[in-house]
């Protein structure tokens, strides 16, 4: 099942745009009416994204042992722009972001931080299915 990540941020956000010639990371702000209300029923931030990676959905955002290793270095790549994005734009401000399995929609979800790290964890990174995660800079 295809995973779909929201950010959401108190000020606006550049964009990235996805690029088919080089598929990778992109950042574009919510445009359906649908998405936004959705989004904006859980994080609560007047601007809103949607996260994707180089295969199109937010499903290349993750790396570990247990995912297809054909793909390994992709997952790396698109992770450490995305750790790198959100470092560079979480300064002094309100980010929050979601991963959300598309298979479920609980009434509430729960809320955590989330230490953007210096450097990709070396074995695995995923974000949390179903937790609203405040993004915090160390």
């Amino acid at each position: 099942m295809c995973s779909t990540v929201y950010l959401g941020a108190d000020h606006p956000l550049p964009e990235i745009d996805w690029n088919p010639e080089k598929p990778g990371l992109h950042i574009s702000e919510l445009d359906s009416p649908e998405d936004i209300e959705h989004a904006q029923g859980i994080l609560h931030l007047p601007y809103l994204y949607q996260i994707g990676s180089f295969m199109g959905c937010s499903c290349g955002l993750a790396y570990a042992d247990f995912l297809n290793e054909d793909h390994d270095q992709e997952r790396r790549a698109d992770v450490k722009d995305l750790l790198s994005y959100l470092k560079e734009n979480v300064k002094d401000k309100q980010l929050k972001v979601i991963s959300l399995s598309m298979d479920k929609f609980p009434d509430e979800y729960p809320l955590g931080d989330f230490f953007i790290p210096d450097t990709p964890p070396e074995n695995e990174f995923f974000l949390p299915e179903d937790r609203i995660l405040n993004l915090i800079q160390p």
